[in-house]
């Protein structure tokens, strides 16, 4: 099964680029051939970890169907160019890769690039990526959804991942837990006390108070303080909280 998501994005390389008579003929051309181009489409509306400001489909390779064998990287570029079509980039001060460690070790700490692929003369091809890359990475699936985001800021991990990420996604998860702290503060107050709670209760015609703060409340009565408990039922009741990330 396709994804929607997919055919958006395969639907909106096709408008941007496969229409422009350059790419089609380049395409028509090698398939005729018995070849497969293969090509990877960024730009501002399929972000994973890099942004990028301009919509850009990236000859990556190509590859013959008949025996799986690739196009040389020279033979490529030279065809892509006569068409004015990009070619993915060598690695730069690389034309091949004698020092393992220090390619690995030049890889590693590169910055705002996701890294390199290895493609080696029989035909296998590995991929090596940044560390700063797979950093982000992991604190992007970590904004990936409202749920890990409420997990992130009531467990108190927010301020990890701030510095790998950058400004807009760093304010943007700034202002979600600005809110959700509002929001932390707006039950303890309620839960304060059984008064308290009661007139909050009865104030409360829309029902904006979630179930939940009757357990708190509870809770009191043995002596817990508010907040620890009212975080933790946030987390678990992520769902039903009125506060939004991305559209959730």
């Amino acid at each position: 099964m396709v994804s929607g998501v997919l055919i958006c994005l395969a639907k909106r390389a096709e408008d941007s680029f496969l229409r422009r008579p350059a790419y089609f003929k380049f395409m028509f051309d090698w398939m005729r051939n018995g070849y497969t181009p293969i090509f990877e489409y960024v730009g501002p509306t399929n972000r994973i970890v890099l942004r990028y400001d301009t919509h850009r489909l990236v000859l990556l390779a190509l590859r013959h169907n008949a025996t799986g064998e690739y196009l040389s990287y020279s033979a490529i570029k030279a065809h892509a160019n006569s068409h004015g079509i990009e070619v993915a980039a060598t690695a730069e001060g690389f034309d091949s890769v004698k020092n393992v460690e220090h390619f690995i070790d030049h890889t590693s700490n590169l910055i705002d690039l996701e890294g390199y692929v290895v493609a080696f003369d029989h035909g296998l091809r590995v991929k090596i990526k940044a560390h700063e890359y797979l950093t982000k990475h992991r604190a992007l699936d970590d904004m990936s959804s409202k749920k890990k985001v409420v997990a992130l800021c009531v467990q108190g991990f927010a301020d990890d991942i701030m510095p790998v990420l950058d400004e807009a996604d760093r304010n943007e998860l700034a202002r979600f837990r600005h809110n959700l702290n509002i929001l932390a503060e707006r039950y303890c107050n309620i839960v304060l006390s059984r008064k308290d709670f009661a007139i909050a209760i009865i104030d409360d015609p829309l029902n904006q108070i979630p179930d939940w703060i009757k357990g708190v409340c509870f809770g009191l009565l043995d002596g817990k303080p508010a907040r620890p408990s009212v975080l933790k039922n946030m987390q678990k009741n992520w769902d039903t909280l009125p506060v939004t990330w991305r559209g959730v």
